[in-house]
């Protein structure tokens, strides 16, 4: 250990890091005493990086915090596809009590050749917001049941009660996208090394401008500039190998991006990379190449590309970490060397104590800044939660219902939905990077439309290998689905401040929490000036949808009767769905509904009365008087309902054993009894002789699968209730009869459905509800 053996030990610089085991040290065991000098010394934060083989984030990080008492540990970074969430979310909890609210969780994409090699699905944005969004959520202490995102799908993710783990999450971020992704969602953003002047301060200001625009505070998302620091005090070879070897090394793995964000000369990487030094050399540069090698690459590089470090002597190498902090940078890792090569120049920099100066009133700033969030992070006290913003914003500002959010990807027609739409489309939902395009689109027109339009868009992925069967020119296909509003002046004025804002608020922030399959939603946007939306959804094909018309089978009722328990389980009896927005267009519309019944029936009794017997006509009569009372006698619980739970809402893959179901069109969306989506079911989508055979026996299955939820709640309750909601489910179809524009196939589907609902509201005596 050098002099500073001797420094106050309660000297610190929280705005300073390392990364322990730079480079390919000799043995694991080392960061044990690299973290205890680094902590002597003062250092804020040790990075743990991760490699396949020896180098595994969580054990390293166990070693680190369990030999420390001040620094804080975090992985730099670990990937979240390489680990279930519930094992990242079990390691950074542990983690957190072992060090006392020292850990850091650090995610990012990896290196895309080793993941090629290794299979490994590549990272895309979406599942680094989607990843931190869940493993938040559940450190937090919650529970997240069914999610459907970008990380795919997950069943329960709950680390159990008493367990809430303030845990910072940063994201390691290269491009616009991924930084403000970082400025929009995560606590703390990792810069690369060797980004210029230029590039840094582009970056701190893409990560600071997207968090005010979340409602944020700035200060509190910190950026880190990973500054590679090589002081000449080192041997000439190691200086080599720490410089020009580490560059030459990220330019094998990914010089294009590094390259294309620096905004570097492109033609220098092909001089280097076709170079026979580089070519003769077969692994990584760092580890591998010779000293002649080394000063050969050397000769290759610009020194401009170099310079993008701290080098030279320990005042310059001060110098170079000082202006960091004048980019706008909040802390800076000394990138690249241990806690021994760096002691000169930490001593360096404890010594400039002296007059203010420009440089040091940063320092400052940044020392407040660090030991403010650090504490309050300890505390389990958030100085970040951005005001007004959901918890699940996949996409950032992308995803959003809310007045005033951007509409930017709405359409109004098929017409619309171009190559170029396509390609900003799936750039906001992170399905592909903001560099690709999508050339091509074929949009096919999926049902009937009644409420609004549903379209697939096939396309040729830009990062997939060329597909020897599809279009000549045509890469690995893709598609999604997207869904937008009724070209109807009616319907939309209708539909916009109900259906439409509540499927947007849905997706946005409920569909995270319950078990149901269902597509995610990767892009939601809805302008409530002309009550339009969109929705961007994963295509489940194959997956098909059904057919209100052919019904389903008596197994395939039990498939959908299971799915409903996912969805009425999570959130029964939540006392606080009242307070959801996502809800609030329809629960809140309760209040007006005998006024929206008064106007909706006779026009329905006009189109609809042929079909109808002398039962069904009063029913229809009794709603335009007797809702308020219908409303006033139940249910006895509410939980969280689709709202027209039919075939035509659902998609059935029958390609496998059993079959799976998975709803869509969450317009309805709403809190009331669970048994509205059942007696919408039974009464519209089953043969009535078979329904009435077996009808105990599916209201049994739900009942029994919602006491796995820690449901309490009795049989007499649960027919009650189902006997009620038999009314609420007709409703649904007379609202969305009355307020459709008329098709052939849309007048077969509500006849069949109205007799259904009405055969089913008399057998149970339901219209005495209604007196």
């Amino acid at each position: 250990m050098s002099d500073n053996e001797t420094r106050n030990v309660t000297q610190a610089f929280p705005e300073l890091g390392f990364y322990a085991l730079a480079g390919a040290p000799t043995s694991n065991r080392d960061i044990i005493d690299e973290v205890r000098q680094a902590e002597h010394m003062g250092l804020g934060t040790a990075f743990i990086s991760e490699r396949y083989n020896v180098k595994e984030a969580a054990v390293l990080c166990g070693a680190a915090g369990a030999v420390t008492e001040r620094i804080r540990i975090a992985t730099g970074v670990t990937n979240p596809n390489t680990r279930e969430p519930m094992v990242t979310a079990s390691m950074a909890c542990t983690m957190n009590e072992l060090t006392d609210g020292r850990f850091v969780l650090g995610l990012g994409r990896g290196i895309a050749t080793l993941q090629t090699l290794y299979a490994i699905p590549q990272v895309t944005t979406a599942e680094l917001i989607d990843a931190a969004e869940v493993l938040r959520k559940v450190l937090g202490g919650g529970m997240v049941m069914g999610h459907q995102g970008a990380t795919g799908w997950k069943g329960m993710l709950y680390l159990g009660a008493g367990t809430p783990a303030n845990v910072p999450l940063l994201v390691s971020a290269f491009g616009p996208v991924t930084l403000a992704a970082g400025g929009r969602t995560f606590d703390e953003v990792l810069l690369h090394t060797y980004f210029t002047d230029e590039t840094t301060t582009r970056a701190v200001e893409t990560v600071k401008n997207a968090a005010m625009q979340a409602g944020r505070d700035p200060d509190d998302v910190v950026v880190w500039s990973c500054l590679a620091t090589v002081g000449d005090h080192l041997e000439t070879e190691v200086q080599l190998r720490k410089t020009v070897g580490r560059l030459a090394t990220y330019l094998q793995g990914y010089g294009d991006l590094l390259v294309r964000t620096n905004r570097w000369d492109p033609e220098v990487l092909d001089r280097f990379r076709s170079s026979q030094v580089v070519t003769s050399i077969g692994g990584a540069i760092d580890q591998v190449a010779t000293t002649g090698q080394l000063e050969a690459i050397a000769e290759l590089l610009p020194p401009e590309w170099l310079s993008a470090a701290a080098t030279g002597t320990p005042s310059q190498c001060v110098d170079a970490i000082e202006a960091q902090f004048a980019l706008g940078c909040d802390r800076v890792i000394l990138h690249g060397a241990s806690p021994d090569e760096l002691a000169p120049i930490i001593d360096e920099y404890a010594s400039r104590t002296g007059p203010s100066d420009a440089a040091a009133e940063d320092r400052r700033r940044a020392r407040e800044r660090a030991l403010r969030l650090d504490a309050a992070r300890r505390t389990n006290r958030s100085p970040r939660e951005p005001s007004g913003q959901p918890s699940n914003d996949r996409t950032g500002a992308a995803v959003d219902g809310r007045a005033g959010a951007p509409t930017d990807l709405i359409v109004h027609s098929l017409d619309d939905i171009t190559a170029e739409w396509t390609t900003r489309a799936l750039v906001a939902g992170g399905a592909i990077g903001e560099d690709q395009t999508i050339e091509h689109v074929t949009v096919t027109q999926i049902g009937t439309g009644q409420m609004g339009v549903c379209a697939r868009v096939e396309f040729a992925r830009p990062d997939a290998p060329a597909s020897p069967d599809g279009p000549v020119g045509a890469r690995g296909p893709g598609s999604v689905v997207v869904k937008f509003a009724s070209p109807s002046p009616m319907v939309r004025s209708f539909m916009g401040p109900t259906g439409y804002l509540g499927e947007v608020g849905f997706y946005r922030d409920l569909a995270g929490q319950v078990a149901i399959r269902m597509p995610r939603a990767s892009v939601c946007q809805y302008d409530g000036d002309d009550s339009s939306f969109t929705l961007v959804l994963d295509d489940l094909a194959p997956a098909v949808p059904g057919d209100q018309l052919e019904g389903i089978t008596l197994d395939e009722a039990h498939i959908a009767i299971e799915e409903l328990v996912r969805l009425h389980g999570p959130r029964w009896n939540d006392p606080t769905l009242r307070d959801e927005p996502a809800l609030a267009p329809l629960t809140e519309g309760e209040a007006m509904i005998q006024t929206v019944y008064t106007m909706a029936v006779p026009g329905f009794l006009t189109r609809f009365g042929p079909v109808l017997d002398r039962h069904g006509r009063e029913v229809c009569e009794l709603l335009m008087t007797g809702t308020e009372r219908w409303l006033e006698r139940g249910p006895s619980v509410k939980t969280l309902v689709h709202g027209d739970y039919r075939p035509d809402n659902l998609l059935f893959d029958r390609t496998g054993s059993p079959t799976t179901i998975s709803a869509v069109d969450w317009q309805g969306v709403r809190s009331s009894a669970g048994q509205i989506d059942i007696a919408f079911l039974f009464g519209t989508a089953l043969d009535p002789d078979i329904f009435e055979r077996n009808e105990d026996a599916l209201l049994r299955r739900w009942f029994d699968g919602i006491q796995r939820f820690g449901v309490v709640y009795d049989w007499d309750a649960c027919t009650a209730d189902y006997r009620w909601a038999s009314i609420g489910a007709l409703q649904t179809t007379i609202f969305g009869a009355a307020f459709s524009e008329p098709t052939a196939r849309g007048e077969q589907m509500f006849t069949r459905m109205i007799t259904g609902q009405m055969r089913l509201i008399a057998r149970l005596n339901a219209i005495e509800l209604l007196r």
